[in-house]
């Protein structure tokens, strides 16, 4: 679960920035769903988003979210980083470049073909509208699992 600051804008952000599919959302709350989070009185809405698999985003309702530290590094032990694979990594650098995002990448970057392991493969990063870190990666044919 991604821990998000408004649902609303988290959702549009990924149905139309990045072609999620809305699988469902609902608002729980009560003493279980405070047991489980440790967050008295908690009250939560949980929207499960689909590309491939799911990604589930959360909004506490009743408790004020911060932001992500602006200073925040790769290895901070609370550090999430979200990569979609994408077959056309154009044209999702192009969607994705015309929402007001945080690029952390200047463009995509290549690997350089001398990586025998990742050579050829495609990634651009950047901040969702919360400060997460996402990750676009095309594969080349050769390279990459097949999904099952």
């Amino acid at each position: 679960m991604t821990e998000v600051i408004n649902c609303d804008r988290s959702v549009d952000f990924y149905r139309q920035a990045l072609a999620f599919e809305l699988v469902s959302n609902i608002i729980v709350e009560g003493q279980d769903y405070s047991d489980l989070e440790g967050v008295t009185g908690a009250k939560i809405r949980i929207v499960t988003l689909r590309l491939g698999d799911e990604l589930t985003l959360m909004e506490y309702l009743n408790i004020e979210r911060k932001s992500n530290p602006s200073d925040s590094q790769s290895n901070d032990l609370w550090f999430q980083h979200l990569a979609i694979v994408m077959s056309d990594m154009d044209r999702a650098y192009a969607q994705v470049r015309s929402f007001p995002i945080e690029p952390i990448s200047v463009a995509p970057q290549t690997i350089p073909p001398d990586n025998e392991a990742s050579g050829g493969v495609r990634a651009f990063k950047f901040k969702d509208p919360d400060g997460h870190d996402l990750e676009l990666i095309c594969f080349p044919p050769d390279k990459g699992k097949d999904k099952m």
